[in-house]
């Protein structure tokens, strides 16, 4: 940042373009993840969705959508994060994160996605709410077994 500002660039221009604006579509859909946003009982696996309708009304740019997830992500507990994104009227993009222990590249790859260790993605013939209902098991189980496990560790 300083060599840029010692050759001229106007540095709070570009810290408020990158770091402190968003568009009104990013809001709206932020609003509408928040609005459709479920966490599991025990905490550990939160989801979202946009339905294809919703992508259809706002037409929101690729810059709208990035970044997302960590919404859903970044909530205290919540290990496995998903956002279900109605591509087409029955074509769902899923995309997931983790943070500390889950694989969801392994979850991904379940429905014939992949990705890396703590970011993945799939696409799914359905509506979200499908994709939705259909992941949910899965994610379910690896976390169900993840507390067996760790307590199994634990005596």
């Amino acid at each position: 940042a300083a060599e840029l500002k010692d050759l001229g660039a106007d540095t709070d221009s570009l810290r408020l373009k990158l770091y402190e604006s968003a568009s009104k579509k990013k809001i709206a859909l932020m609003k509408y993840i928040l609005n459709n946003l479920h966490i599991s009982d025990d905490g550990q696996y939160a989801w979202s969705s946009i339905s294809h309708q919703m992508m259809e009304e706002l037409q929101p740019e690729s810059t709208d959508i990035d970044g997302l997830i960590n919404t859903i992500k970044d909530i205290e507990g919540v290990e496995i994060a998903i956002l279900f994104r109605g591509v087409e009227a029955n074509r769902t993009k899923a995309s997931l994160r983790s943070k500390v222990w889950a694989d969801v590249n392994q979850i991904a790859g379940i429905f014939g996605g992949g990705g890396h260790v703590r970011a993945s993605g799939v696409s799914i013939d359905g509506d979200v709410e499908y994709a939705a209902a259909l992941m949910a098991p899965v994610v379910e189980d690896i976390i169900r077994r993840h507390v067996a496990e760790t307590e199994s560790n634990a005596l």
